[in-house]
Order: C-alpha cells, then structure tokens, then sequence
C-alpha cells in the first residue's frame, strides 16, 4: 500500500506540539489555513482553536466560531460540541441556550463524553430545556467511569436523596414514641410495643443503610460539598483545545507508531492518512467507534488481506456502499454492528443500520463471528436473511426491539455450528429457547433482558453436553429460585448473573413491609 504523505493539519500539529520538530506557533497557523483551503475539517478546528485561544495570533472568538461552524459541516464531533459551548456562553456568536442543548446532544451521540456532560447540566438546572433531574442523573451515571465532574454530580444527587432518606428513617424511629409515652404515663391501656417494634426496625434497617453509604462515598461528598457555592454557568465543561486522540502528536517518519488498533479512540476524529500509515504487517481488526471513516477508506481497507475483523459503531459517514465492498474480501472473520440502542430497546439517535446491512452481511460465508447489538431498524426480515451463515461460531445478537422471538428461534436453528451465543431482546419472552436447546457444540450461552424462561428448557439446557458458561445478564424478571435450580441443574457449568437479577423483587419485598409498618403506625396513632 502506498504511504500517504502527512496532511498540513497534521504537520500544523507537529510544530504546535514540538513533535519533531521545534515548537513554531506561527507555522503551526500557516498550516492549519493550508489545511482549512483543502476543505480540511482537522485545519478548520485547529483554526478555531488558535483564534479562540490566542495561539500564535490575537483572539478573535467570531472567527473561532465560524471555523468551528465549517469542521461541524464534516461531521467533526468536537467541533459540534465548541459550537454548543460558544451558544451557551455568547462568545463569539449571539447566546442561545436551547441551540446549544441540541449541539450537545448531537455530539453526545458522536461519542464526546464532555457533551453529555454539559448536556446533564442543562436539564439539572434547565438551562435551554425543561428541567428534568431524572434524566441528568441517568446521564451523570452513564459518564461517571470516565468523566470525573460525572462522578461528583451522581454523589451530589446522592447526597439529596440518602438526607431525604435519613429524615424517613428518623421519622420512623421517633414516629412510636408518642403512643410508647402515653402507655407509660397510663393514659392508653394497649400496649403499642409490636407497632414501636416493626417501625424502629424498618427505620433503623433504613438509616444504616444510608449512613454506610454516606460513609463510603465521604471522599466525593466532601469535594462536592466544597463546590457547593458553584453557580450553574461555572459548571459547564469549556471548550475543548485538540480533537484527535494522542496517537496524532505521535512521531511521524519513516515508521510511524501505529494507532491502538480495537480500542476506542474517544470519539476522536480519526485521518484517513494516519489510519492507512498505522496498519500493521501481521493480522488486524479495526474497531470505529464514533469516528469521521468514510466509505473510501472502507473500500482501500477490504482490498487488504490481513483484515480479519471490523467493528462499526455510529460512524454517520458509512453508508451501504461502503459496507458493499467486504463482500469480496475472502480473510473477514468477525463483522459487528452497533446501532446505540440500550439493552431496552431505546435510542437517542438513529441508526444507520438497517435491514440491507443484514443483507449483504448475509452474503459473506466466510464469517465466523457476527454481532448485531442495540439496532432499532432491524426487523425480522433483515433477520431472514442471516440464515444462510451456517458456517458461524459465534453470534451475538441482541438489544433490537423490531426483532421477534419467532425471527430469532428460525436465526438460531439455522446455525446448528454455533460454539458462542449471546441472544435476547427487550421484550423477549425466552420463545427461542427451544432451538438453542438443540445446538450441541454450544460452550458458551449469554441470555440477555429474558423475562422469562420454562421449566422445559431448564431441563434441556442441562443436557447440552459441551455448555461450560451461563450468563443471564440485565434479566431482572427471573426469580432467584428459578436462578437456583438452573445453578445446580447445571453443576459442571460456570453460572453467574449481572446487573441484580432479583431487583424488581426486593424492591416489592420491602415496599410491602414499609407500606404494613406505616399502615399499623398509622392505625395506632389515630385510635389511641
């Protein structure tokens, strides 16, 4: 493969950087402009930052603004974002709010964590969108891993609701002690003891409870508390500097270091350029994740006979052209899907994947390993079309809510090879759990949002001869008794559940009890 040689926006970040090279602010400039005159979409953002910052210029924010606005026109992600920023602030454009709160949601979707962080902050505060606490804090919890300011916003509602808590718990404790000291001083004869026994216990179970958890997070409820005083503007994250990943200030001679191929970039903006230089010499896979690839590196990267596996999530610039070209490639192994649906079946965005995906998916026998995860537009009919990849090993399959039982049960039984399953959809009654039951070299079963599974399977499942792993993951409709008896029906099988399976239940357990304590309280309180 030819190497291509470095755009100017990335020989601009070279002497911005002093990779390489002595560290020039002005020629870094120079080369941004050259870049943003080839309609560059990395040379308008590295513009935008230079007049935005002062970087070797003065600062000008109505040009950074408008640079900003043509790298968004590319699909840049961080470009999109400093465009909501400049709307929220006023700086360099008129201040509005609610254009800002769509920015961030759209870059959000194109995988830049620091505008799901912004955009968590205007529905806690209702900054250009109807106030919505709920939803700010599922944000704060899906950023929290990697988004400190994240973390400390979730112990923040955390500590709110663990003080609302206390003050039940206290009232639940204290709640007795009116009738208790009116059956001391004789003026009740009934003896209010069981009422003062069930309350006292229910509220001290609550308030351990919540002061061990106070105890445990102490640390970022103490960060916060000092923060407390900061006002909702102060909150939001800035603009940001650089929109790639570290690989690019990377030295780029004769062997340039390669790209961390299977891992996410951050929803950096990925170069073509630097993408084809970084391909190594043995066998690779290429995951995208929320990048700018186009179908025209998709089209030189299936000419290439070391690919053996391709992962595609929300990259807004591949189309089915661009899809078409693996058909011919003879070494794909592995071929995955992600369309951003949740393990529900909802979506922020969507997705491009649809059933003409599944379809040319289909005509690739050679694969060995495919994956359809979170797809909204996929409907049984694309599904139809997967039953000629008898040939597959492994399928992972789940999270698409158009997807019928019915569609996966005939998916399943055409695939008798299957060594690995991960199956399930978000209203999925386990009717296809009799074909699974049937494939005899299956090792390893992921059984995904079930709400139910039969007696039946439970004893065929345990006759599978080769199973050695059983996961029920996010399936919170199955009780633990029934989790019990799959756990020794299957003895020599490795068993575990995730994301607490028998949640719904202990949620009504202690409902009931709470609601009974308060019943009786309430009782002796009005009859005494």
């Amino acid at each position: 493969m030819n190497q291509p040689q470095p755009s100017h926006a990335l020989t601009g970040l070279r002497f911005l950087c002093g990779t390489d090279v002595p560290k020039d602010e002005k020629q870094a400039i120079e080369s941004f402009r050259q870049a943003a005159q080839e309609e560059d979409p990395l040379g308008f953002f590295m513009l935008g930052t230079c007049w935005g910052e002062g970087i070797g210029t003065w600062k000008n924010p109505a040009a950074a603004f408008t640079n900003y606005e043509r790298a968004r026109s590319e699909f840049l992600p961080e470009a999109i974002f400093n465009c909501g920023v400049c709307k929220l602030t006023g700086e360099g454009t008129s201040r509005n709010p609610s254009a800002a709160v769509e920015d961030f949601r759209e870059a959000s979707r194109l995988g830049v964590h620091q505008a799901g962080f912004n955009l968590a902050v205007c529905y806690e505060f209702g900054i250009g969108v109807e106030k919505n606490e709920k939803e700010a804090q599922a944000l704060y919890e899906e950023l929290r891993v990697i988004q400190p300011e994240a973390g400390r916003r979730v112990h923040r509602h955390l500590l709110r609701s663990s003080c609302l808590k206390l003050l039940i718990a206290l009232a639940l404790i204290l709640l007795p002690g009116i009738p208790f000291i009116r059956h001391v001083r004789g003026e009740i004869t009934v003896d209010p003891l069981p009422c003062f026994f069930i309350l006292v216990v229910a509220g001290t179970m609550l308030l351990v409870e919540n002061l061990m958890m106070l105890w445990l997070n102490r640390g970022s409820i103490r960060a916060e508390w000092a923060s407390r005083r900061l006002k909702p503007e102060e909150c939001f994250l800035p603009t940001l500097k650089f929109p790639v990943s570290a690989d690019f200030f990377a030295p780029l001679g004769p062997k340039p270091k390669p790209l961390t191929i299977g891992q996410y970039q951050g929803g950096a903006y990925v170069s073509q350029e630097l993408l084809l230089q970084s391909i190594p010499e043995e066998d690779f896979g290429l995951e995208f994740m929320n990048s700018g690839v186009t179908d025209d590196v998709l089209k030189v990267l299936a000419r290439n006979e070391r690919l053996k596996a391709i992962y595609i999530n929300a990259c807004p610039k591949v189309t089915v052209e661009g899809l078409r070209q693996f058909v011919e490639c003879p070494n794909l192994k592995t071929l995955a899907f992600s369309g951003g649906a949740d393990l529900r079946g909802k979506s922020r965005h969507t997705s491009q994947v649809t059933d003409e995906w599944l379809e040319l998916a289909a005509q690739m026998p050679q694969l060995e390993e495919l994956a359809i995860l979170g797809c909204a537009n996929v409907t049984d009919a694309g599904v139809e079309k997967l039953q000629a990849l008898t040939q597959l090993k492994r399928l992972r399959f789940y999270a698409c809510p158009r997807v019928t039982d019915a569609a996966l049960s005939r998916l399943v039984s055409a695939m008798p090879r299957l060594k690995e399953l991960e199956i399930g959809t978000p209203s999925s009654q386990g009717g296809f759990l009799k074909a699974v039951a049937k494939l005899v070299q299956l090792q390893s079963l992921t059984l995904v949002g079930l709400k139910r599974i039969r007696r039946e399977f439970e004893r065929e499942l345990a006759a599978l001869p080769m199973l050695e792993i059983l996961h029920l993951y996010f399936c919170r409709k199955i009780s633990g008794r029934q989790s019990r008896r799959l756990n020794k029906a299957l003895p020599r099988c490795m068993f575990w559940e995730t994301f607490k399976t028998h949640f719904d239940f202990w949620c009504t357990f202690w409902t009931v009890v709470l609601f009974f304590a308060l019943s009786i309280s309430f009782v002796c309180l009005t009859r005494f």
